[in-house]
């Protein structure tokens, strides 16, 4: 029998033997999405400077409801919208649902075993720190309007990215009925959760 550790230095080689194959994919995914999803309004693909190389470990879009001829708050709109393409069978969600500073480890500042550490390093010499979600008003906005489109990883390709299209076109062309069903106990995510619907 082959080591614990012997298997995944095994494992890590086999992966890094498909890594240029399997970036390439996912550039192709992506690059594809990019194209079309920057003709539906309210849609904002990534941006990768034309100099530069991603390789889209995930997929983000921003939503702009203005954009989409929306009156509506751009999380609820983002809901709304997350919900409806998984309706759609596109698989959505969020990975970070809120600023850092706005997460419990900062807020309760319990560090380490419990020991405060390493707030209390500084707290006793009386710097304070306080964490306020609304001290970062961009990355709250990100938070309330992204979403990762799931599915660009191989083994899929482009004919799965042209159902993810045509799912956005179905929802984008029909918002109206997204934000009636913003509601809805849907909770997508690959783990059946809608990441930030809470």
């Amino acid at each position: 029998h082959l080591s614990i550790r012997r298997q995944r230095q095994m494992c890590i080689r086999d992966r890094l033997m498909h890594l240029d194959e399997r970036n390439n994919t996912r550039i192709a995914n992506a690059d594809f999405l990019t194209q079309e999803l920057s003709k539906v309004p309210g849609v904002i693909p990534p941006y990768c400077p034309p100099d530069c190389k991603h390789v889209y470990f995930f997929y983000n879009v921003r939503f702009d409801p203005k954009a989409a001829g929306v009156d509506c708050e751009p999380r609820r709109f983002r809901i709304a919208v997350e919900k409806a393409l998984y309706k759609e069978g596109a698989l959505v969600g969020q990975w970070q649902t809120m600023p850092v500073p706005a997460q419990d480890i900062f807020q309760s500042k319990l560090g380490y075993g419990g020991s405060s550490y390493p707030w209390s390093l500084n707290e006793a010499k009386g710097i304070k720190y306080e964490y306020k979600a609304d001290d970062y008003p961009v990355a709250k906005q990100l938070c309330d309007t992204y979403t990762i489109v799931h599915g660009i990883h191989a083994p899929n390709g482009i004919e799965l990215m042209k159902k993810v299209v045509e799912a956005f076109h179905k929802v984008f062309g029909n918002l109206g009925q997204a934000l009636d069903h913003a509601d809805d106990a849907i909770y997508p995510g690959p783990d059946g959760k809608l990441y930030g619907a809470g």
